[in-house]
């Protein structure tokens, strides 16, 4: 990011009584670039349980596998990555991208 835009979200992080964030790596980063206090930080745990979830044995599938991702559709997030590998991966398997945000038509036309 430009300077300009990390002093401006510093002056809009002085806002708000919580910020919460999706990881204690998106904690550090806020506390350190935009100066905020870690009093004032929140961590939101992502809330699926991934030790309920069961690997799928080594053998051929006899379903299509079945990908989703779910964010705003900008660089940050991957989206465009996500597809550029999957591009690379023995098919069958299908991907469903939701989301709004800038990179919508681009990754509309690279899907």
């Amino acid at each position: 990011d430009p300077w300009s835009r990390t002093v401006l979200r510093r002056m809009m992080a002085k806002g708000p009584d919580q910020i919460a964030g999706v990881s204690h790596t998106v904690k550090a980063f806020v506390h350190t670039t935009f100066r905020v206090p870690l009093y004032r930080l929140t961590v939101v745990s992502n809330g699926i349980d991934f030790s309920s979830l069961h690997l799928r044995p080594p053998h051929p599938f006899h379903d299509v596998p079945r990908l989703l991702c779910i964010g705003r559709l900008t660089k940050q997030k991957g989206q465009e990555t996500l597809l550029r590998a999957l591009a690379q991966v023995k098919r069958p398997w299908r991907v469903a991208v939701f989301g709004g945000g800038a990179g919508r038509p681009r990754l509309g036309g690279l899907a």
